[in-house]
C-alpha cells in the first residue's frame, strides 16, 4: 500500500526553476536552469480569456535580459495566462518544461490604456 501512496521517483523537477514578479504591466520572468554549451530557454506566454485572446492578435512579445535566464514583457490586458518556459538542447528539442498559469488584473486607477469613447477617439 505504501508503495502506492508515496512515489518512488521524485515528481518535482529541478530542470527548471521560476520566478515571476509583476511591477503594473510590467513582468519579470526569472529562469534558473542549469545550461550546457548550446542549450537555451524559450519563454511562450499565451492568453486563455476571451478578453485577453481578443486583444492579443500576435504573440506576446518576450524578450531577453541577461542572457537566457532573465525575461520581460507587458500585459496590458486583463485575464488568464498561460507561461510556458522550455529547456531546449542544441538540436532544438524539448529537454524539459514548465507550465504556470496567472491571473492579471487591474484597477481603473492603474489602467493607463482607456477606452477609446473616453478620449474622443471613434
Amino acid at each position: 500500500i505504501i508503495q502506492n501512496l508515496f512515489p518512488l521517483e521524485a515528481i518535482k523537477t529541478d530542470e527548471l526553476v521560476a520566478l515571476l514578479r509583476q511591477d503594473n504591466y510590467s513582468v519579470q520572468l526569472s529562469v534558473s536552469s542549469k545550461l550546457e554549451e548550446g542549450q537555451k530557454v524559450e519563454v511562450n506566454v499565451t492568453p486563455l480569456t476571451d478578453e485577453a485572446i481578443a486583444f492579443y492578435q500576435d504573440p506576446i512579445p518576450v524578450e531577453f535580459a541577461d542572457g537566457y535566464t532573465r525575461f520581460m514583457f507587458d500585459i496590458t490586458c486583463e485575464g488568464v495566462y498561460k507561461i510556458t518556459m522550455e529547456k531546449k538542447g542544441a538540436d532544438g528539442s524539448v529537454l524539459a518544461t514548465l507550465d504556470t498559469y496567472y491571473s492579471f488584473s487591474y484597477s481603473q486607477e492603474y489602467n493607463f490604456f482607456p477606452d477609446r469613447e473616453l478620449i474622443g477617439e471613434e
